[in-house]
């Protein structure tokens, strides 16, 4: 999976998820889940403010436009395609 699929993955399909889930939880059994769904809005932000270039290892998110969360498909530091799967581990990096 490509570093822009797992920004966008984490912030449009894990963040609203688990924060609908914990709001609905608090409103129905619990107040406590309140503060779970805080402490998870922060947890899934700041996991993906740090997601960076594989190559120069910059960080992405302050790369797009503040206002919507997406990432362009070059690194705007080195230039390195974001679009491109990562090799897994053992695989020859050069396919």
């Amino acid at each position: 999976m490509s570093v822009r699929a797992k920004f966008h993955l984490l912030v449009f399909v894990v963040f609203p998820v688990g924060a609908l889930t914990l709001g609905v939880l608090g409103m129905t059994t619990s107040t406590a889940f309140a503060f779970v769904a805080f402490g998870y809005t922060i947890l899934i932000g700041l996991s993906a403010l740090l997601i960076g270039c594989p190559s120069c290892n910059a960080r992405l998110a302050w790369q797009g436009y503040l206002m919507f969360p997406f990432l362009p498909k070059r690194c705007r530091s080195c230039g390195h395609d974001l679009t491109k799967k990562a090799p897994k581990k053992g695989e020859d990096a050069r396919r």
